[in-house]
């Protein structure tokens, strides 16, 4: 059975167990690990949902408010495609789920004990066939781009007149009081109250308005939990050793971190600074969304093997790094004041490995 699974990327470690699990049984599955945003990457994950048998909504308390989890699974409806939500931490309220999630067989896996895997096993074995896809095809749903990236650009650009600060800010206060925008509208405004050209009088309507709005907490990390080891043939399982960390990404074979740093990484891709904790591998870098960007922000990997390009530039007045990849992707990457200590440690490390 070919299985897409629908996911926040702040859950990937959860649903790699998932996605581990369902593979030892013979099925076969996409999800999506690049998350590099854009027409092409929203394109390519349209085409795996019409060629998908089955969609899995990995569901919790981030995925159930992601607003591209909720294009992929309405565009499967539309398709007339399977669709399992499956709950991978505890005290969800189903009652809450849009109807498109409610009218369907709601499993739980969070453990992945015997009694779990027993009953996803069963849900998947019993799956009438697939209906063809419909003719014509229902309109594809558009990219979901942050609404919040025009506002971006307004404040990334050197000169902005009193007038635009103004509108700027009166656009972001209808957006800070909204949940599904709140962290990004607040560090939007941070970033225009260090804008060269702000006035004194806009700083003072800035610093009031975050007063007034104070920042979300973020919303709860799923448990780490043992995952076993399953047989297709209903033996009895016995469980893997225990997870790592929760906060530390899922290693690859060979793989190794060699230093772990508080970085923000902007992409060219969605243009938004996204507050991260940097794990340095001898393989990759990987940005995990920390703070008010576990709100918006996804889990961001750079190979080394993929980097052509690195550069220390000056942007937004702090000293960054300028990586380019091999899909010219750009990233820039700017450190804490501790731990890699500065660029050049950083860019001797990638050196290093790659």
């Amino acid at each position: 059975m070919k299985i897409f699974i629908s996911y926040r990327s702040t859950n990937r470690r959860a649903v790699e167990e998932l996605v581990s699990d369902l593979k030892d049984v013979g099925h076969e599955v996409w999800y999506d690990r690049e998350l590099e945003g854009g027409q092409k990457w929203w394109d390519n994950v349209l085409a795996n949902i019409q060629r998908c048998d089955l969609l899995v909504f990995a569901l919790t308390p981030q995925s159930i408010e992601s607003y591209p989890c909720r294009l992929e699974y309405t565009y499967a409806n539309a398709l007339k495609k399977h669709i399992i939500p499956i709950a991978l931490t505890d005290g969800m309220d189903f009652t809450l789920l849009p109807p498109v999630l409610q009218e369907r067989q709601i499993l739980t896996y969070v453990t992945g004990d015997k009694a779990e895997y027993k009953e996803l096993t069963q849900a998947l074995r019993t799956l009438p066939p697939v209906p063809p896809l419909p003719d014509p095809l229902p309109e594809p749903p558009p990219a979901p781009i942050s609404p919040l990236a025009p506002i971006k650009a307004q404040i990334d650009s050197p000169k902005l007149e009193y007038e635009q600060q103004v509108a700027i800010v009166h656009q972001l206060k209808s957006y800070v009081h909204d949940p599904a925008y709140t962290g990004t509208a607040r560090e939007l405004l941070v970033r225009l109250d260090q804008h060269p050209m702000l006035l004194a009088s806009v700083h003072r309507d800035i610093e009031a308005l975050l007063v007034a709005a104070p920042a979300p907490q973020p919303p709860p990390t799923p448990v780490s939990k043992p995952m076993p080891a399953q047989a297709p043939a209903g033996e009895t399982a016995m469980s893997k050793a225990e997870a790592v960390e929760e906060s530390a990404p899922v290693l690859r074979e060979g793989e190794r971190v060699v230093a772990e740093k508080d970085a923000s990484v902007h992409t060219g891709s969605w243009g938004l600074w996204q507050a991260s904790t940097l794990r340095v591998t001898n393989q990759r870098l990987v940005f995990e969304p920390r703070g008010l960007s576990t709100l918006y922000g996804d889990v961001i990997e750079i190979l080394l093997s993929d980097i052509t390009e690195i550069n220390k530039v000056l942007k937004a007045l702090n000293p960054a790094i300028q990586i380019r990849t091999k899909t010219q992707q750009e990233y820039y990457v700017t450190l804490g004041k501790t731990g890699l200590g500065n660029r050049d440690k950083l860019i001797d490390l990638i050196q290093q490995f790659r």
